[in-house]
């Protein structure tokens, strides 16, 4: 398998070729760990990309603009390590005032949404739900 990205790919560009494979077909849920053909090394880029973004970037409204790099992100994570990752995740958000927690919940939630993620029948407003969500996409559950 080729690699989606090159080194000179910016996050907005990765976020744009993730789309080309969520957007083709709104007849066809996505599996993006299956839909999606990201290399390990197409992963450790974005996720170096999105550390990157997330430690200099003090709006998180900025996060709309990549907000399938990062779903995509936590699938592969999920993914290529063969681990459940949610207790990470649930540690960082309840520490979040809960304006915030809000955000990141919709930010998700919008993401699965807008890009046709399938939900495997689970609520993607509910943390839980999402989380399960986040596995299924992974093939860990």
């Amino acid at each position: 398998m080729t690699d989606l990205f090159n080194s000179n790919t910016t996050l907005p560009e990765m976020e744009d070729i993730l789309a080309l494979y969520c957007l083709h077909d709104t007849e066809h849920m996505i599996h993006a760990a299956e839909d999606i053909p990201l290399t390990k090394n197409d992963f450790n880029q974005m996720l170096g990309y999105l550390k990157s973004f997330v430690n200099w970037l003090g709006d998180a409204s900025a996060y709309r603009d990549v907000k399938l790099t990062i779903i995509v992100a936590w699938i592969f994570a999920e993914k290529f390590s063969k681990k459940d990752l949610s207790k990470v995740f649930l540690k960082s958000v309840a520490q979040l005032p809960q304006h915030h927690y809000r955000f990141y919940m919709d930010l998700l939630a919008s993401a699965i949404v807008e890009f046709n993620l399938d939900t495997y029948s689970e609520n993607y407003d509910d943390i839980y739900g999402l989380i399960n969500i986040i596995h299924k996409q992974a093939g860990i559950l």
